[in-house]
């Protein structure tokens, strides 16, 4: 570095040492002294420092406080326990209550007696502020925190004007914070939020305006504060002062059961129990629940198991007993079924997704199961759908119009030009194994009368719940009609599918004329009109020629034959795109023919990335040190940082002087221009040498070149603290190199 007295210098940018400060490896100390040398953006570097170590200690101190803390308790000779202040504890019990205002706890006592430590062991962390004859509040109120601290101290007040002047801040309203360090414009000012805190004051027999205690309009009446004299509370006096504090608790009013027990019997129950040890049979013949009568054990026991430890009490819930007005009113109703008449034409309106329109729009918010009774009560159920596919208008049109035609035909005239109407059918016959027979005749039986528990019997078991998956040797394929004049088969068949040559074959054979004239059509000689669907094999050119030598016509949608459509299938709702096609028939046409799509678009993905893309090419970056992946150990750099692992403490400083011989002995022949070495100890306590090198030129080389005393050192382009190789300022990247090298890590 340029601070040092070396024959070659470089210049050290400030956000070097930084870079290891904050990865650890360079002492706060360390850092501000490499940041002074450096003179490189000291002001703000310098102000995050101090941040920083002001931070740290403070948890030092922290640490240090709560560690002597406990040393100094757990010394018996030191610091005794306080024993339990029934004063203290139903002061503390008020604030597990909501109310308007909470009592500050006074505790009043001559110096040196203890009251401090006895009011801190009432708390498990609370913020303690030394006040003395301060007229505002401390500093260290900034730093009360309601997740932190369980209480707060105002210690050693020395004039009760103090209290007087912040009412305000010690009522700790319910619905406000409470603003500290007021002043005019209001820069200074923090907020915290008191409410149900409790807040003890330490004061002396010396403390000014005491008589405030007895004449003030707030500090003199007994519900806003409990005063405790100290040490006297410690004796047995506290019996009186928890009877003042007594009078300030609020009555507990409980709605309970007439065959429960009123408190006084709950509270012999629990003596009884846990002080005499009396069995549940000998506590029973003790006490009487509400109607006088002897409760029985089961109720004495959870009883006993329900009581709050900390209540004192068990805590009943009757009072929430009774009917609430209800949420879903009429107005609400309306808008749940209108909201789910609109919602189910779009997408899948389930009692979830009305509870979210609910809440979103009208502020409601009601139970699924509320929903789906208000919906049950209007005639709505959960049925699965009863329409199929959608149209659009121009199919509707061309539907209507085909079932508009048949309607206006006549019953005799249907029967004239319809001799059949003609189907596939495929059987299924039943499994000759009798256990694969019972579970096929039990498909469809969704449900039956049983225990909870007997899900897992195996005499209840049988279902097929595969129904329509029949394997090929117990299937029987057909094709059929039917009409007025009954049913007439027309052909069995060994596939499930029929082909266009196997029909047209049954057709000349006669098998179609046969089953149409076993039905009794008006024109037993033909020519017949039959009925199909949109089967492919029904509508090819040679079933159509067969059809037809038969005296038979296939009679399907008439818009349909008139323009000669082929039958519906996916693919008949292509729809053809071209250069000046619309956005919108682009992805119409994308989502139709993914496949094609998906495949011209990879091809074009894969002829962009092999392009070499327009202006000139773009110049790889070579870092200043590598090495070459794959090729081993070889090292391909113009500066490389080694680094030779590793040697124990007693060795260390030998080798390090030996390693100064080596490294001196073969900069020549290394051809090295500048370098930097240093040994750094590890975390276990062995140490490793770090150089690095910078040669004239780029060294193609093995790291064997490098060995030192059998160690083959590990070869490394290193990150240079985080910022990597910069091409254009390439001797300041080496540089970053080198200081990482000679910082004190």
């Amino acid at each position: 570095p340029c601070w040092t007295e070396a024959t070659r210098t470089y210049q050290v940018l400030g956000k070097w040492p930084e870079a290891l400060w904050k990865q650890r490896k360079v002492t706060s100390e360390q850092y501000e002294k490499y940041l002074y040398l450096s003179r490189d953006g000291v002001l703000a570097r310098k102000r995050n420092l101090d941040a920083v170590k002001e931070q740290e200690a403070s948890l030092a101190e922290a640490a240090l406080i709560e560690a002597t803390t406990r040393r100094v308790r757990a010394n018996a000779a030191l610091y005794r326990p306080f024993p339990p202040v029934a004063a203290a504890q139903a002061w503390l019990a008020l604030f597990l209550q909501d109310r308007l205002r909470y009592p500050l706890l006074v505790v009043r006592g001559a110096s040196h007696t203890g009251k401090t430590e006895w009011v801190k062991s009432l708390f498990k962390n609370a913020l303690e502020l030394k006040v003395g004859s301060l007229q505002v509040f401390p500093e260290a109120m900034r730093g009360f925190e309601r997740d932190t601290h369980d209480g707060i101290i105002l210690d050693d007040v020395r004039d009760m004007a103090f209290l007087a002047d912040h009412q305000d801040k010690l009522q700790g309203k319910y619905d406000s914070r409470v603003e500290f360090a007021t002043t005019p414009g209001g820069t200074c000012a923090f907020r915290k939020y008191l409410f149900a805190i409790p807040i003890a004051v330490t004061v002396n027999y010396s403390t000014a305006n005491l008589h405030y205690l007895d004449s003030h309009d707030w500090l003199g009446h007994e519900g806003n504060r409990v005063l405790v004299n100290f040490p006297e509370v410690l004796s047995d006096g506290a019996v009186q002062l928890a009877a003042v504090v007594a009078s300030i608790m609020p009555l507990v009013s409980d709605v309970r059961h007439p065959q429960s027990l009123d408190f006084a019997n709950e509270r012999k129950t629990l003596l009884l129990r846990d002080v005499h040890g009396l069995s549940w049979a000998a506590i029973q013949k003790q006490v009487v629940n509400l109607r006088g009568e002897t409760p029985s054990v089961r109720l004495l026991q959870r009883l006993h198991q329900d009581v709050n430890r900390d209540l004192g009490r068990r805590v009943y819930k009757y009072s929430n007993c009774g009917r609430k007005a209800t949420k879903a009113t009429a107005a609400v109703q309306k808008y749940l079924v209108g909201r789910l008449l609109v919602l189910r034409k779009r997408t899948t309106c389930t009692a979830a997704t009305l509870r979210r329109e609910l809440v979103a729009n009208k502020g409601v918010d009601l139970d699924e199961s509320t929903i789906r009774k208000i919906l049950r009560d209007h005639g709505y159920k959960w049925l699965p759908r009863a329409q199929k596919r959608k149209y659009s208008a121009a199919r509707k049109k061309e539907r209507l119009k085909f079932a508009k035609a048949v309607l206006r035909l006549t019953k005799a005239k249907l029967r004239e030009k319809l001799s059949m109407a003609m189907d596939g059918v495929i059987l299924s016959l039943p499994p000759r194994d009798a256990t694969e027979r019972a579970n096929y005749c039990a498909h469809g039986d969704t449900h039956m009368w049983r225990l909870p528990g007997e899900a897992a019997s195996e005499q209840l078991a049988g279902q097929d719940p595969y129904p329509y998956q029949i394997p090929a040797d117990r299937v029987v394929p057909l094709w059929g009609g039917l009409s007025e004049g009954g049913f007439a088969l027309v052909t069995f068949h060994h596939a499930r599918k029929l082909t266009s040559a196997e029909w047209c074959r049954e057709v000349r054979r006669g098998k179609l004329a046969k089953a149409i004239q076993s039905l009794s059509p008006v024109r037993p000689a033909g020519p017949w009109t039959v009925l199909c669907d949109n089967e492919a094999f029904l509508h090819t050119a040679a079933s159509k020629r067969a059809m037809a030598a038969a005296g038979v016509r296939a009679w399907r949608d008439c818009e349909d034959l008139r323009r000669r459509r082929p039958p519906i299938g996916k693919m008949a709702f292509k729809v053809a795109v071209s250069r000046e096609s619309a956005d919108a028939d682009i992805q119409r046409a994308f989502r139709k023919d993914t496949q094609r799509l998906n495949a011209a678009r990879d091809a074009w993905s894969a002829a962009a990335a092999q392009g070499p893309g327009r202006g000139r090419p773009r110049a790889a970056a070579v870092p200043a040190a590598v090495a070459e992946p794959g090729s081993g150990l070889r090292v391909r750099c113009e500066a490389v940082l080694l680094t030779y692992q590793s040697w124990s403490p007693d060795v260390a400083l030998p080798a390090w002087e030996r390693f100064g011989v080596f490294v001196h002995a073969n900069l020549s022949s290394w051809s090295v221009k500048h370098w930097t070495a240093t040994m750094e100890s590890n975390a276990c306590g062995s140490h490793h040498l770090h150089l690095m090198l910078q040669f004239h030129k780029t060294q193609d080389c093995l790291t064997s070149r490098f060995i030192f005393e059998s160690t083959r050192p590990n070869a490394s382009s290193h990150d240079y603290l985080g910022e990597g190789v910069c091409k254009k300022k390439l001797q300041q990247s080496i540089d970053r190199g080198m200081f990482y090298v000679w910082a004190n890590k």
